[in-house]
């Protein structure tokens, strides 16, 4: 789907009904390594996408959520995009999710 207006092509996008829209396994590709959840704001206003964001955020290993608090719904998740644009809190965020990204790479 092809649309540059974000709004728009979540809601088409929320339209579709077919069982190939979603990976159900998504949560099985992390190999217990960090991973960054790029959620963004826009994306969790949607019931569907919120809803797929919270069973891959719940689903992944623990070792992939080092940084995270254990509920969804404590965190905030940014888009990445977002976090190099924006404030040092935003920065902070990524710097630690890098610096425990290098940790497990040493061992």
């Amino acid at each position: 789907m092809k649309n540059s207006d974000s709004d728009s092509a979540i809601k088409e996008m929320c339209q579709i009904e077919n069982q190939y829209l979603f990976s159900n396994d998504i949560h099985l590709r992390f190999y217990n390594k960090i991973v960054y959840f790029g959620f963004g704001k826009k994306m969790l206003k949607y019931d569907i996408l919120r809803k797929r964001a919270c069973d891959i955020f719940k689903n992944a290993p623990i070792t992939s959520k080092e940084n995270y608090e254990v509920l969804f719904e404590k965190n905030d998740f940014y888009h990445p995009m977002y976090i190099l644009r924006t404030s040092s809190k935003h920065k902070d965020f990524l710097e630690k999710f890098y610096k425990k990204f290098k940790e497990q790479n040493k061992k």
